[in-house]
């Protein structure tokens, strides 16, 4: 069951996380200022979730027992499907389907396109249910997964699109490649980095234990009580451009992992 509920989150996290960011960014036009300063408050929101939940849920389940606190995680994003549905009509009509012939279009038999993808996706949380717990599988499943992307954009890349296109594609995968490298490390913050605060380190402060789960939300904190800083940055863009002090996104991306290696560095001379 407590595979299957994970199964559950993977391929629904799929269908949302790619969704959700395309009706913020169609929110505002191309060339809108407004459109970082949007994402930024949007991520901030996503963060008080992120935060609110490791503290609540995370006492709880040590506290009173886990099925409480991944209960308690499910009632919260019930509510949050309850909040998008209600407030789905301030959204311009862009959380709606774009095309609603093709998705009712019958493609086998009775069967629309909406059905196939429903079907698609239990298909999906079965087979994840089945292969989860096997982490030989897991990762034979994703090094393939990675080479077989991988052949299939060289060939792409190479047969398909013309050498300006090309050229951004090469740029997207560069960027794709250091952000794998990057939510590896960073992602170990829910696995590997928890058992280390919850073995290793001292959580005793003024006299009362923190449990390690709730450590979770110290990286959401700290994006909410920074996002509304580097929204407001966004009015001085121009100011900043002008100057030639802002770097490219992928020299940030560049420092951004640089910082990591060293921090990672920093905490095995600490070890």
């Amino acid at each position: 069951m407590f595979y299957l509920s994970l199964s559950f989150i993977i391929v629904g996290v799929g269908f949302l996380k790619p969704n959700i960011s395309t009706i913020v960014g169609k929110l505002y036009d191309r060339n809108d200022p407004r459109k970082d300063a949007g994402f930024t408050l949007f991520y901030m929101g996503i963060n008080i979730g992120a935060a609110l939940s490791s503290i609540v849920c995370g006492y709880v389940g040590t506290q009173y027992g886990w099925s409480y606190g991944f209960g308690l995680a499910g009632f919260g994003m019930l509510l949050g499907l309850v909040v998008f549905l209600g407030g789905q009509k301030h959204l311009k009509g862009f959380a709606e389907t774009p095309d609603k012939q093709m998705l009712t279009e019958s493609l086998w038999w009775r069967f629309t396109r909406e059905h196939l993808i429903y079907a698609f996706a239990i298909v999906m949380v079965m087979l994840v249910a089945l292969v989860i717990g096997d982490h030989q599988v897991v990762g034979g499943l994703l090094g393939f997964s990675f080479v077989a992307i991988g052949v299939w954009l060289v060939w792409y890349c190479i047969q398909e699109v013309s050498l300006e296109v090309r050229q951004k594609l090469y740029a997207a995968v560069s960027l794709v490649m250091m952000s794998t490298v990057f939510f590896l490390c960073f992602l170990q913050s829910g696995s590997s980095m928890n058992l280390f605060a919850d073995r290793v380190t001292d959580r005793v402060l003024f006299g009362i234990e923190i449990p390690a789960p709730m450590f979770q939300s110290l990286n959401a904190i700290f994006i909410i009580l920074l996002a509304p800083l580097f929204a407001n940055t966004n009015r001085y863009k121009d100011v900043i451009a002008q100057r030639e002090f802002s770097a490219s996104e992928a020299r940030q991306r560049v420092r951004n992992i640089v910082v990591l290696r060293l921090s990672s560095l920093t905490q095995n001379q600490k070890r």
